[in-house]
């Protein structure tokens, strides 16, 4: 498993706390969403946790507001590396 960080912004805000939507596409192709809201500085941040292994891909989105328009970010690729693991073995001879 691994605990994904996201941080971003947005240029421009008429409040804080406005939702920020998330999509995430996991490498078996299904869809994860989920919303955090932004600061008074523009800022949004989250984490998530993923136990498949491989490429993902994250769109974020945030809707109009009273003063401006909804965007949406580029696609951003990332991936899940595979965890280590080790092997423990005890000989014993009597």
């Amino acid at each position: 498993m691994a605990d994904v960080n996201f941080t971003g912004s947005v240029s421009a805000q008429a409040q804080a706390s406005e939702t920020v939507t998330l999509t995430v596409t996991k490498p078996d192709n299904t869809i994860d969403v989920f919303t955090t809201t932004t600061l008074t500085d523009k800022t949004f941040t989250t984490t998530r946790t993923y136990d498949i292994a491989g490429n993902y891909s994250l769109v974020v989105h945030v809707d109009a507001d009273a003063q401006y328009k909804a965007a949406d970010s580029a696609v951003v690729p990332f991936t899940v590396a595979l965890e280590d693991r080790t092997i423990v073995v005890n000989v014993s001879v009597g």
